[in-house]
């Protein structure tokens, strides 16, 4: 596996948790590469070019590992805590960004979709719990 590339993990003997990573993590990646798109296409509705925006891109890139170890500790142990911030602000935040990027003319179903499952928890009463509660919300 090593000649391959990259990084070989054994992820058990049952034979379809590999493919269980990897949508997982594909999902993951399209979900982010497609947010980082609806980012660029914000940019250039405010004037902003591409390239001036990619490094402080870069910058909300490089403190995403201790989020979501933090959210996936949180998702695990089923504790939600909202003392930093919780789905309520998130929600205003990307209702915010919604209404932005519609006066702009640009499709926000991306954010959209996010926005849906944190008003679903806000409707059952965890608008006050943190962000990792939303892994419970994202079943149709």
């Amino acid at each position: 596996m090593a000649s391959l590339g990259g990084k070989a993990s054994y992820l058990g003997s049952d034979p379809g948790r590999a493919a269980a990573y990897d949508i997982t993590l594909l999902n993951l990646y399209w979900t982010a590469m497609n947010g980082y798109m609806h980012s660029l296409a914000l940019a250039r509705a405010e004037n902003i070019a591409a390239s001036d925006l990619a490094p402080y891109a870069h910058g909300i890139v490089e403190i995403m590992p201790a989020i979501m170890t933090q959210l996936a500790e949180e998702a695990d142990r089923g504790v939600y805590p909202g003392d930093r911030s919780n789905i309520i602000s998130a929600a205003a935040s990307m209702e915010h960004i919604t209404h932005v990027a519609e006066h702009h003319g640009l499709d926000s179903s991306i954010l959209g979709a996010g926005l849906t499952v944190a008003n679903k928890a806000i409707q059952a009463g965890f608008g006050e719990e943190g962000f990792s509660r939303l892994v419970e919300f994202h079943k149709r």
